[in-house]
């Protein structure tokens, strides 16, 4: 017979409105000059993060709490009162002398720090959506060990930014036992 499951699962979610002029100010003033149109194209928001939510609501209902990662903003259409959901900002868990921070590898390397967060959780940014029901055993066995499900979905690489997550995997098998 096979363990349920019996620890929260969090899921932590990251978004930018790259279109907000206080953002953009903010970004251009630590740059101090314009990005180039391929890292532009990082920070766009094509209105569709409401989606995101309710896949997670009629997909992974179970879910714990969900975390959501901004800089300074919060979408207009969101209900920050729902009680399974905190808005974080940068500065509520990334030390001082890191911000402000526009690189998404070193906002996701500091997850761990926010308060209250569980233990085990699933990391999405804003445009990697469920489609189909998922089940907390799809993330991590009975243990609470993580399940190694991104080799599965890896996309090949054909830009320098591609290669991170299979450099991430590459550390991760190497100093982490399955």
């Amino acid at each position: 017979m096979v363990k349920k499951i019996d620890f929260p699962i969090d899921f932590v979610v990251t978004w930018v409105d790259g279109s907000d002029p206080k953002w953009l100010d903010k970004k251009r003033n630590f740059e101090g000059s314009e990005s180039d149109g391929h890292e532009q194209s990082r920070f766009r928001d094509y209105s569709i993060f409401e989606y995101w939510f309710r896949a997670v609501e009629k997909y992974a209902s179970w879910v714990n709490h969900i975390y959501l990662i901004t800089d300074e903003q919060v979408p207009k259409w969101i209900n920050t009162k729902y009680s399974k959901l905190t808005v974080i900002d940068h500065r509520d868990f990334i030390p001082t002398q890191y911000l402000p921070v526009f690189n998404s590898n070193a906002i996701e390397i500091n997850v761990h720090r926010i308060e209250g967060l569980s233990e085990n959780y699933v990391l999405f940014n804003d445009d990697m959506f469920l489609n189909n029901y998922v089940k907390a055993s799809d993330f991590f066995d009975q243990n609470g060990k993580p399940k190694d499900t991104a080799g599965l979905n890896a996309i090949q690489p054909h830009r320098m930014f591609d290669y991170i997550y299979t450099n991430m995997m590459i550390i991760i098998n190497n100093k982490f036992e399955k």
